[in-house]
């Protein structure tokens, strides 16, 4: 039974999702609150706290990531909706690497 278990635990904390594609480790909720900071900023908080690995193109513009977010509230969101958020407002898109990291690059 106990082989059994572990076996079921290694399933289920596999880092591909059903339809092939890579996901992000299981955080907890992500409750944050940004006022006036710029994107960057916001990017280097979550890089650390969630020890992810974050890639930005190099086609990204600087004052996008310079570009300040006005007032956003999260609570016990999701870290991939919090990213996927903030890249998508920003004119941005954020690729999955895998479980330890993202790659940020202009929208396509």
């Amino acid at each position: 039974m106990r082989v059994a278990s572990f076996a079921l635990a290694l399933v289920m904390a596999t880092s591909v999702s059903l339809a092939g594609q890579p996901v992000l480790k299981k955080s907890s909720p992500v409750s944050l609150r940004i006022v006036d900071a710029p994107l960057s900023e916001v990017l280097d908080l979550v890089r650390k706290l969630a020890k992810l690995e974050i890639q930005i193109d190099d086609a990204v513009p600087q004052e996008v990531l310079d570009r300040k977010i006005p007032n956003v509230v999260f609570r016990n969101a999701d870290l991939e909706d919090v990213l996927k958020f903030l890249a998508k407002h920003n004119g941005l898109e954020v690729e999955i690497v895998d479980e330890d990291s993202i790659y940020i690059r202009v929208q396509q």
